[in-house]
């Protein structure tokens, strides 16, 4: 019988190439700022987690690292990556929205994605699209209805409450208070 490791050894050897070596110099903080948090997530019990192994999120780990990378709480791009995609990397949307964080092939492409299907460039670069949308709007609602509906129509879709974008924030917030519920405990 073979012996397979813990599954935390295999999420922290998945997650190490992510990161990368530790440069020295002005990023050394960040980046081993960054290094911590991984082995952090990584040497999680799974016997301790609050969920079983087997109901957690597709890409629990990933989805944790880009947003952790990108200055998101995990709970927040789960929440989006729930909503977006049900946690199916292969989701192409009516408008051709595609991947886990439904990028538009414009906005993928300006985001630097070869292959928005790839789950590690595509919640990369939704994390990041989503983290600069934040900054931009200094707003958590009015970035998520940007990230909906594109930045130049977020402040009127989320104005009215009939709209498709208002139920799209609506939804992702209350799977982000579910996420970051079960985080917390």
């Amino acid at each position: 019988m073979m012996h397979r490791p813990p599954h935390n050894v295999i999420a922290l050897l998945m997650l190490l190439p992510l990161v990368g070596t530790v440069p020295s110099g002005a990023h050394a903080t960040e980046d081993s700022d960054l290094l911590d948090q991984v082995k952090r997530i990584a040497s999680r019990d799974p016997a301790q987690s609050v969920e079983p192994r087997e109901k957690r999120q597709p890409f629990h780990f990933a989805i944790e690292l880009a947003a952790l990378r990108n200055g998101l709480e995990p709970s927040l791009l789960r929440a989006v990556v729930r909503v977006e995609s049900n946690f199916n990397p292969e989701a192409v949307s009516p408008v051709g929205a595609q991947g886990l964080g439904q990028l538009m092939p414009a906005t993928a492409l300006e985001l630097g994605v070869n292959d928005p299907f790839d789950p590690r460039q595509n919640l990369d670069a939704a994390a990041a699209y989503l983290s600069r949308l934040i900054e931009r709007f200094k707003s958590v609602r009015l970035a998520l209805a940007a990230y909906n509906a594109g930045p130049a129509r977020a402040r009127s879709m989320l104005d009215n409450p009939e709209t498709q974008t208002y139920r799209y924030v609506e939804k992702v917030l209350a799977f982000e208070r579910e996420f970051r519920a079960r985080e917390n405990l």
